[in-house]
């Protein structure tokens, strides 16, 4: 197909696998949009440095990071791209068992965060209800603990049922 040149590929990345002629600008413009392009580009037409292939990854992964599947020279920085973007690129990378140990770790954090920031919202919860009870008496923050467990749970309910 004519006409399809560095502009039309900003517009329309899809169309750089129709492209007469790919650049390496063309492929940029066309990976910063859609990573998963990756796989148009044809790697025999372009005569590339390794610096802009390695950067073509990038972009690619950094974009989107399933586009690790078309990548078959991966190292850690490339691999480390693809699954920060995305944790599920986990299965197209080489060494999965690098990785995965990795990815343990980082839901380890995660839940470790999580944790601290229910324990916080406990102890925030606790201390309203001390203030309340001496505020309004036991009868009163009695009252208020059930209807905000009434409420918590039937909020629970109702995102089960969707």
């Amino acid at each position: 197909m004519k006409g399809i040149d560095l502009d039309c590929t900003k517009r329309y990345p899809w169309e750089l696998e129709f492209a007469d002629k790919q650049t390496y600008e063309m492929c940029v413009e066309a990976l910063r949009r859609d990573g998963m392009l990756l796989e148009n580009i044809r790697w025999d037409e372009l005569s590339l440095s390794e610096k802009q292939i390695f950067n073509l990854y990038i972009i690619a992964v950094r974009q989107n990071g399933l586009a690790l599947e078309f990548i078959e020279n991966q190292n850690d920085e490339i691999c480390m791209e693809a699954l920060k973007q995305n944790e599920l690129a986990i299965k197209y990378v080489k060494d999965k068992k690098k990785y995965e140990k990795i990815l343990r770790f980082e839901y380890v954090k995660d839940l470790i965060a999580i944790i601290l920031c229910i324990i916080i919202l406990v102890i925030i919860f606790i201390s309203i209800f001390i203030y309340i009870y001496f505020l309004c008496g036991l009868v009163r923050t009695i009252i208020l603990l059930f209807s905000c467990l009434f409420v918590f749970n039937c909020m629970r309910l109702s995102t089960s049922l969707k």
